[in-house]
């Protein structure tokens, strides 16, 4: 080539041919290099799309462990599922993901070589590539809630038996290993992120949050299936005093002689001799007066006071006498009375008294004062009993709430222009606030005063009215189901979600629609919490929210125990009071299919209203298979079957994953 140009710079004829042969080299060479860099720029950008989605896998499939070894196989998977060297005619592919952060950030760089097709006649057998890709998780704003299963079956293992607590125990483990993925997710940034729960049974522990926003929420007083003492009233008379004396008066007289003696010894044998013989008369003389008093009670119940005053006169008389034969004279003492009577007459005054005895217990719907038992502070009702007798008994608010007023309706349905139909099931209203009206108001759980009766006085036992002789108490602590308290939305320290997770307890029976129905509470904007849930973030973005629902059981109430719809059977909120529903003794429902039916139908309708706020709603249908309530309920891609312990945890962050935001960091 050198040669060639020499001679052709020195050579003045004609060069037409070579300048032609030169010319076709370099054209050669522009459009080899145009051909092979297209193609060379071609497998670059697939090399960093492989790149990208292999970071992003790998981000993703972290669990609490970081970038483990799980981790970045599924990042390697991912990037030869998306480069291949016999498509991009490449060849010496390598991809490496790493993480220098403990997993925040996953990063990866990937190289390859690219042959060529012309280039190479000129010597350039080929080009090397080179990318470099990281992922992070990078959380914005997000309210969180969790409404949690507690139920006796999370006390069981993984199979359904014992008690072991296995269950309980993988919620506790994955709760935990969600908070340590989002965690992971804010570090670095302003991104705000609250937590709040809702433990649920038959019941939610919620009534202390309501209180301290509004005392007013709670009711003063609430009917309850009670009892009340029945009692024989017995009216005693005492006496107590005699009134004022009626007084009455007479007089009588009376006289006699005292005493008699012999006068003198003198003899007589004619009896004129005797008399000739004896003095006169002495004078009247007049006694002391005398008073008797004497008190007897006539047959009319009078105290009778008599008074008896009398006036004694006495003089001595002289007579003969002839006791044998002959006369001898005596000298004799005789009186004359003059009485006055007195006569005080009093009626008798007796103060009544009714006492009552005690007969039996009445066990009936009985209206109880709670002011001071929903204020936390003890409260006395006379329904104790103790000898045999009623008694106070005092005790305090566990904080489970009974719900606000309901229909019996046997469907329900939620639109966003009509709202929750029947339009009165104020309980299914996650946007409710009470007003004035009793039944807008939720009532406290009171156990100690809620009886389930037993043997019924009348025939008409299908009526929520009807009363019993019998009853049992629900105060025992075996049957009363009152989950952790509930928790609104607050930021929290890892130590602090760790020990609201450890506290949780499993006890009671499934009520899915009382968990969601306070779920949805804590995450409306409308409803009583507002001001918790509109608090906004200090860096000023928006808020995602999502409710995460969890259970290990399907639907499954109970009429006969304590619930948030108190006893089923003898409150009738949630069923007809009529005899025409088919009440049996016992029973509230037609079927206990039924009830389950009803409820569910309560269930479906709350996960429409909440998703109608735009909160995510997640379900999680733990140790079995989902339900088509459960799939129905969640927001679209948003259920999960674990069937173990690994599987709740992979749920757990595959939703924490999705609450985080997924991203390319530049």
């Amino acid at each position: 080539m050198a040669w060639f140009f020499r001679n052709w710079r020195s050579d003045d004829r004609g060069s037409v041919l070579p300048i032609a042969a030169v010319a076709i080299l370099l054209s050669a060479a522009l459009i080899g290099s145009g051909v092979d860099l297209s193609r060379a720029y071609r497998a670059k950008n697939r090399l960093q799309s492989a790149c990208d989605a292999a970071v992003l896998a790998g981000r993703r499939a972290e669990t609490s462990n970081g970038f483990d070894d799980s981790a970045q196989t599924q990042a390697e998977n991912f990037f030869n599922a998306n480069f291949s060297d016999e498509r991009q005619d490449t060849h010496d592919t390598s991809f490496e993901p790493y993480s220098d952060n403990d997993g925040e950030t996953v990063k990866g760089v990937a190289r390859t070589k690219s042959a060529n097709l012309l280039m190479s006649l000129f010597g350039f057998e080929e080009v090397a590539l080179e990318v470099e890709c990281q992922a992070s998780m990078g959380i914005g704003n997000s309210d969180v809630v969790m409404v949690l299963d507690t139920t006796a079956s999370m006390n069981f293992n993984m199979d359904g038996f014992g008690d072991s607590g296995e269950r309980m125990a993988a919620l506790k483990d994955a709760m935990k290993n969600f908070y340590v993925t989002l965690e992971n997710a804010t570090n670095g940034t302003n991104a705000r992120v609250r937590y709040g729960f809702v433990p649920y049974a038959s019941s939610v522990n919620i009534g202390r949050l309501l209180y301290e926003t509004d005392p007013s929420y709670i009711a003063d007083s609430w009917e309850y299936p009670s009892r009340k003492p029945i009692y024989r009233i017995e009216t005693t008379q005492t006496l107590d005093h005699y009134g004022n004396p009626v007084i009455t008066t007479g007089t009588s007289s009376d006289q006699g002689e005292l005493d008699s003696e012999r006068y003198g010894d003198n003899f007589y044998w004619r009896r004129s001799d005797c008399q000739s013989e004896l003095p006169s008369a002495t004078s009247w003389e007049d006694a002391s007066p005398t008073t008797e008093t004497n008190t007897y009670f006539n047959d009319a119940g009078q105290r009778v006071t008599v008074t008896v005053t009398t006036q004694r006169q006495t003089r001595k008389e002289y007579y003969c006498a002839s006791p044998f034969f002959g006369y001898r004279p005596y000298v004799r003492t005789v009186y004359r009375d003059s009485k006055t009577h007195q006569h005080a007459t009093q009626d008798p005054v007796y103060v009544t008294t009714e006492n009552r005895i005690f007969e039996r217990w009445s066990y009936e719907q009985v209206i109880h004062p709670t002011d001071v038992f929903k204020s936390g502070l003890s409260a006395t009702l006379p329904i104790g009993e103790s000898g045999g007798q009623p008694s106070n008994m005092t005790s305090r608010w566990n904080g489970c709430v009974q719900a606000v007023k309901t229909s019996p309706a046997e469907t329900f349905t939620y639109s966003s222009l009509n709202g929750m139909q029947p339009s009165d099931a104020y309980d299914l209203d996650i946007d409710h606030v009470p007003g004035a009206d009793p039944d807008t108001k939720w009532g406290p759980m009171w156990p100690e005063v809620t009886y389930k009766r037993t043997e019924y006085i009348s025939r008409n036992w299908y009526l929520k009215q009807d009363a019993s002789y019998n009853g049992v108490s629900m105060s025992n602590p075996d049957d009363v189901v009152c989950p952790k308290e509930a928790q609104l939305l607050s930021e929290m320290e890892q130590s602090d979600f760790n020990a609201y997770a450890d506290a949780l307890t499993p006890k009671g029976g499934t009520y899915l629609d009382v968990g969601l129905i306070w779920g949805g509470r804590l995450l409306s904007e409308d409803g009583v919490f507002a001001n918790n849930v509109k608090q906004a973030p200090d860096n000023g973005g928006e808020v995602s929210r999502h409710l995460i629902f969890m259970t290990d059981g399907e639907m499954s109430p109970n009429i006969n125990t304590l619930t948030a719809y108190g006893i089923e059977y003898f409150d009738r909120k949630t069923t007809p009071d009529d005899e025409s529903y088919g009440y049996v003794l016992s029973r509230c429902c037609a079927s206990d299919s039924d009830d389950r039916a009803r409820h569910s139908e309560r269930f479906l309708a709350v996960c429409k209203a909440i998703k109608a706020k735009g909160i995510r709603l997640w379900t999680i249908a733990f140790t079995k298979s989902s339900t088509t309530n459960l799939d129905t309920c969640a927001s679209d891609n948003s259920s999960y079957s674990p069937e173990d312990a690994e599987e709740l945890d992979e749920a757990f962050q595959e939703i924490a994953k999705q609450v985080g935001e997924l991203r390319i960091i530049e």
